[in-house]
């Protein structure tokens, strides 16, 4: 696996840092997302994920992988975090979906999100294409995931902690 790059970093309460990024094996469509949690020494937290690091990949379709790009980070009041993120065919090209992911603090996929700790939204109804941009924990420590719609502007949804 190849890292294409770190898209965001946030601190933990503890003092260690997530970082979310792009990890791909080939080609740049087939890229998967890519989490890894730092110790305040800075080196991998074995505690977290297998040896520091957690992948996701959204899976394929008609035998083509899915390139899954995160962009932001949320760290939320009981210590999970959620990750705004673009789910495509074809690199920046529609179409391409919001997503919206959940993580438990030991860096797991969290399946009281949505049934399977993410969700995929289609904003444009497939027209433009679309990626999760931003997502922030509220006063109410609900999540709030921005997405830029290429063709139509912008959309901003508030999730309840069940996805």
């Amino acid at each position: 696996m190849t890292w294409l790059g770190v898209s965001d970093l946030v601190a933990m309460a503890d003092g260690t840092i997530v970082a979310v990024g792009s990890v791909s094996g080939g080609w740049i469509q087939q890229s998967d997302i890519d989490i890894a949690r730092y110790t305040t020494s800075g080196v991998s937290d074995p505690t977290f994920g297998t040896n520091g690091e957690t992948r996701f990949d959204s899976g394929s379709v008609n035998g083509f992988s899915w390139g899954d790009d995160p962009y932001q980070v949320a760290v939320m009041p009981d210590g999970s975090f959620m990750v705004a993120a673009r789910r495509s065919t074809s690199y920046g090209t529609a179409p391409s979906y919001t997503m919206a992911l959940r993580f438990t603090p030991t860096g797991q996929l969290d399946q009281g999100f949505n049934g399977s700790g993410w969700r995929q939204f289609d904003f444009t109804s497939s027209s433009g294409g679309e990626e999760g941009r931003f997502m922030l924990a509220d006063f109410d420590g609900r999540a709030v995931l921005g997405s830029l719609l290429y063709s139509d502007g912008s959309a901003l949804v508030r999730l309840n902690p069940d996805g």
